[in-house]
């Protein structure tokens, strides 16, 4: 079996394949790819070079992907700013934005993962999260989870931060720069403001653990 293995992960394993296949021809056992199996999910934390560059490996892409489709999202939203009939069109492109939001956040948060640089992440999204805050409760969370969510809200099963009975009225307060749904609003440029802040935060963090995984090559 041939695999290519890219990025960090493959710099850290390339002298000890070099040796291991002058010794003996080998297949590469299947957990050595999947980021699902049973082993990948012992490595979260391990501080490793190895275990650690797997997981960036797949963060740096998802990061970019999701930071793009985001600011897609804001685009969308500026395109209507000429018209005034905006109908349901500008309530899609909100609930597009709540979720691009989240979808980043997730990305950031994978930098948690990383050992090394776990408490400057966590910090990283704390920031970010003050933004919607709403008596101590995630107001971003909240309309994500009764949107993605909505069968377990509107059944009363919903778990957090929103709730049935003061939240998930089907009457919401829609305008290009403002979403409004129960207790929770949503200011868009705010709110875009936080992410940017929170790409710029994560951008620390990734140089943080460059530096951490550098030292290790040279250690």
């Amino acid at each position: 079996m041939t695999v290519e293995i890219t990025g960090l992960l493959a710099a850290a394993l390339k002298p000890f394949v070099a040796a291991f296949v002058a010794m003996v021809k080998v297949s590469v056992p299947p957990f050595a790819m999947s980021p699902s199996c049973r082993y990948c999910k012992r490595m979260d934390k391990t501080i490793s070079p190895i275990a650690q560059a797997a997981i960036w490996d797949f963060y740096k892409p998802r990061h970019t992907h999701t930071w793009n489709m985001l600011v897609l999202s804001w685009r969308a939203m500026d395109g209507l700013q000429a018209h005034t009939d905006h109908g349901f069109e500008v309530e899609y492109l909100w609930e597009n934005f709540i979720f691009r939001l989240w979808l980043y956040r997730t990305a950031v948060k994978t930098l948690t993962r990383l050992g090394p640089v776990e408490a400057q992440a966590q910090e990283v999204l704390d920031t970010f999260d003050k933004t919607f805050e709403v008596n101590g409760r995630n107001g971003l969370k909240a309309l994500r989870d009764m949107l993605e969510h909505f069968d377990d809200y509107a059944s009363g099963k919903g778990r957090g931060p929103a709730t049935r009975a003061d939240d998930l009225d089907p009457w919401r307060t829609v305008s290009i720069e403002r979403y409004e749904r129960g207790q929770f609003t949503i200011d868009r440029r705010k709110s875009y403001d936080a992410a940017m802040m929170m790409r710029s935060g994560a951008h620390d963090v990734e140089e943080a653990f460059l530096r951490w995984y550098r030292a290790q090559e040279t250690g």
